[in-house]
């Protein structure tokens, strides 16, 4: 994990584009790393320049004066090291704080729109197949027409949703990794499935294999056709995410032990 001030800057626009709202902890924390960015130490020689001037330099005060402004000579080096630790703190405390109760915050506040989108489809669904040829959707009246106009757009959130938001939390090489880094056959699909599934439902790589875009991008809905029927579909904040994702990692132990236990009868 490689967090960055710009990388957190794009993740809280792609929050925000998607009608999310970023948890009052985390944006403190931004707002810190901005102010360590910004920050600039007073100039050498400012206090002394100020007290020749009011006439609060004299012979009593002259040493006084003078050893601060000595004090206050910056090494550019020193600069660097005490901005440095502060934003490598404060990363950290963003990092620490997304993968708990400011991550569940954040995707409590993604919901309504992603859930509006996701009702969107069904709607859609239950008139038709979603991969439906334009001209077989006419013949089916106007609410039918109106649904399959409005997919494009559900599917817009449901995609900013998936690799704006999440890819971000659960792979970027800049983000959080708020679900660790598991052994997983296709791991970067895997952990953004267990955000969107609220159970474990049938195998992780045939889900894996349904929201692969080089064959899912030309549909109209793209991959969530697909994975609509193939599980439920839910949010998930990345507490629940870690329960899904354990069940599978279970599973995949169980298996494993279960294969070496028969190829080494005892």
């Amino acid at each position: 994990m490689t967090l960055t001030i710009q990388s957190i800057r794009r993740f809280h626009a792609a929050v925000a584009a998607v009608g999310g709202t970023i948890p009052t902890d985390l944006q403190a924390i931004s707002d810190n790393l901005a102010a360590v960015n910004t920050w600039q130490p007073a100039p050498a020689g400012a206090a002394l320049t100020a007290a020749l001037t009011t006439g609060k330099f004299n012979p009593a005060t002259a040493a006084k004066h003078l050893d601060g402004a000595l004090a206050e000579v910056h090494d550019p080096a020193t600069i660097q090291k005490v901005r440095g630790t502060a934003t490598v703190t404060l990363l950290a405390q963003y990092g620490q704080e997304i993968s708990g109760e400011g991550g569940d915050e954040l995707i409590e506040s993604l919901r309504p729109a992603f859930d509006a989108a996701l009702e969107g489809l069904r709607t859609a669904a239950n008139l038709f197949n979603l991969n439906a040829a334009p001209n077989q959707i006419l013949e089916l009246g106007h609410d039918a027409v109106d649904a399959y106009n409005a997919i494009p757009n559900h599917r817009r959130v449901l995609d900013s949703v998936w690799y704006d938001v999440l890819d971000w939390m659960v792979n970027d090489a800049q983000g959080p990794l708020v679900l660790g880094q598991d052994r997983l056959d296709r791991a970067a699909d895997c952990r953004r499935l267990v955000m969107v599934m609220p159970a474990p439902r049938g195998s992780l790589t045939d889900l894996a294999s349904a929201v692969e875009p080089v064959t899912t991008n030309r549909l109209r809905a793209g991959h969530w056709s697909r994975l609509m029927g193939m599980t439920p579909i839910r949010l998930n904040s990345p507490s629940e995410a870690r329960k899904v994702l354990d069940a599978y990692l279970t599973e995949q132990q169980e298996s494993m032990a279960a294969q070496l236990a028969a190829s080494h009868p005892s």
